[in-house]
């Protein structure tokens, strides 16, 4: 069964060059993830320490924030864990990001 979700990603905002360099950085971004940890309002995405996937989130999480600003974006960095990401929000938003990035 299908879980229905409130919260809405208004793409509407992008021009039609930021919905090509969004579309391309998200799957870029995402081709490399390592592990997704659930977090109370949110998830957590791992990935590998990369110098130039942290240019890559520099670019791409100003655009996700801009179609979808009820999100809250943090990243953690170490040469250990390598990047961390953490997307929360509302409670909605675990649904939410499951269907957005294709992860369920």
């Amino acid at each position: 069964m299908t879980e229905f979700c409130d919260v809405a990603c208004y793409k509407r905002t992008f021009s039609t060059d930021e919905m090509k360099t969004y579309d391309a950085l998200r799957e870029a971004i995402f081709r490399d993830l390592i592990h997704t940890n659930e977090l109370v309002d949110g998830y957590a995405f791992r990935f590998p320490f990369d110098a130039h996937l942290l240019r890559r989130f520099a670019e791409w999480i100003p655009l996700e924030l801009k179609c979808c600003p009820f999100l809250k974006a943090a990243i953690s960095i170490t040469c250990d864990d390598g990047i961390i990401l953490a997307l929360s929000g509302p409670a909605e938003i675990k649904t939410f990001l499951l269907q957005e990035l294709k992860l369920a």
